[in-house]
């Protein structure tokens, strides 16, 4: 493996379950963090060692899963400790865990409050068998009250449905209870034009369907591009003790670029037509197919990442009307996260008026439909939405996290 700008480990995560002594004792949550960063740091080492680009470590947790009594009282400030700490300790991508707990959820204003008093840290609510209308429409005054209350923050929450441990995209990362384990989440939508580009090629000469060829290369290049990578992280694992879980092969976009742009790879059949018609779907359950076939150990989504203001030639899609919300639950079924960072109206009162109570529905609406896919399908998905308070449709956003492309409120 070389330093190909075509391929890269956006995220190395370990998952670290914690215990009741590492909250209850701050040293002990210090020592937690550090000897996490310290083997992170290693592994990372490894990989840049053979010319792989690194971008971030994180450290996901069971906190919220399984040891929220634990924290105590008052949450909310236990858990801005811990990321005080964590910060000082050098850790800037920190995840608490799936939250659980629907009496917790359900408080008004806990939830909002947790998500809007950290700064960094990122965490998730798993949407459990047996809730309903009542609890959606509950996160769904959350997340808006969230936004109010810190804008921008709720690009480090989301829903998760069906969603495991290990998976090493945020906010929906969270560790089992027990063993400490990692695993690798990629950049690699580069590597998906090149498989693009192989299989356009092929298909002048071949009367093969051109979405096998698609489904051929994107399997062979992904499996040469990320052996490497494996046998660094098993030998690792294996003189370190930690357990290795693979490799998210998600096509995860760059912000910008020609080489990253994703409409030019959805494209059916390799012709003229433009994506996000019909062919898309198709295209990307091939795509799909491919990346859960990869001879190489992997973990998470392993499908097409659709996050709308990750990547540019996908902002610029949302703000043609090319690509709606309809479409991207239509996608959610063949591929990969679900609904991810899209732009949609926020009010700026807690939800007394009907423009209020729609824009709450409408959001709870699609964390059913969400589950409903996931429940289906028998596949993980989540729900990221990011309300704009006070916009309309095809409004502009004004995000500055340089994790964003800013680009058109979205239609709920």
């Amino acid at each position: 493996m070389t330093s190909s700008p075509k391929f890269k480990v956006r995220t190395i995560t370990a998952f670290c379950p914690c215990t009741q002594k590492t909250l209850t004792d701050i040293e002990a949550w210090a020592t937690y963090v550090r000897d996490a960063l310290a083997h992170l740091q290693q592994i990372q080492q490894r990989l840049e060692d053979i010319g792989v680009e690194v971008q971030t470590i994180r450290v996901s947790t069971n906190i919220l899963t399984d040891l929220l009594e634990t924290m105590g009282p008052d949450i909310v400030d236990k858990a801005v400790e811990l990321e005080k700490i964590a910060r000082q300790e050098g850790l800037q991508f920190l995840n608490l865990g799936a939250l659980r707990d629907r009496a917790y959820i359900c408080r008004p204003g806990m939830l909002s409050d947790l998500v809007s008093s950290l700064e960094v840290t990122s965490m998730s609510v798993d949407f459990r068998e047996g809730w309903g209308t009542p609890e959606a429409l509950h996160l769904a005054r959350e997340i808006l009250a969230m936004e109010r209350k810190r804008p921008g923050c709720t690009f480090r929450f989301g829903v998760s449905v069906n969603c495991k441990p290990t998976i090493p995209y945020f906010p929906a990362s969270y560790s089992g209870p027990d063993g400490t384990s990692f695993a690798l989440g990629l950049e690699n939508s580069a590597l998906l034009h090149q498989a693009y580009s192989a299989a356009h090629e092929r298909s002048h000469s071949s009367s093969s369907c051109p979405l096998k060829l698609l489904q051929e290369e994107v399997e062979s290049l992904f499996v040469t591009a990320c052996q490497p990578i494996e046998k660094v992280c098993m030998s690792w694992a294996d003189e370190h003790g930690w357990e290795y879980k693979g490799i998210d092969a998600s096509i995860a976009p760059d912000l910008r670029g020609p080489e990253h742009n994703l409409e030019e790879c959805l494209k059916f059949p390799f012709g003229n037509q433009r994506a996000w018609g019909p062919g898309t779907p198709a295209t990307i359950d091939a795509i799909t197919k491919a990346l859960k076939s990869l001879k190489v150990l992997t973990t998470g989504y392993c499908g097409v990442m659709l996050p709308v203001l990750e990547n540019e030639s996908l902002a610029h899609a949302a703000s043609r009307g090319e690509l709606d919300i309809q479409k991207l639950l239509l996608y959610a079924g063949l591929c990969g996260i679900g609904l991810d960072t899209i732009p949609v109206p926020g009010v700026s009162e807690d939800g007394s008026s009907a423009r209020s109570q729609q824009i709450q529905e409408q959001i709870a609406g699609y964390v059913l439909d969400i589950r409903a896919i996931s429940n289906r399908q028998t596949k993980p998905l989540s729900v990221r939405l990011l309300p704009v308070i006070g916009a309309k449709p095809l409004d502009q956003t004004t995000f500055t996290s340089p994790y964003l492309i800013n680009g058109s409120v979205m239609e709920l």
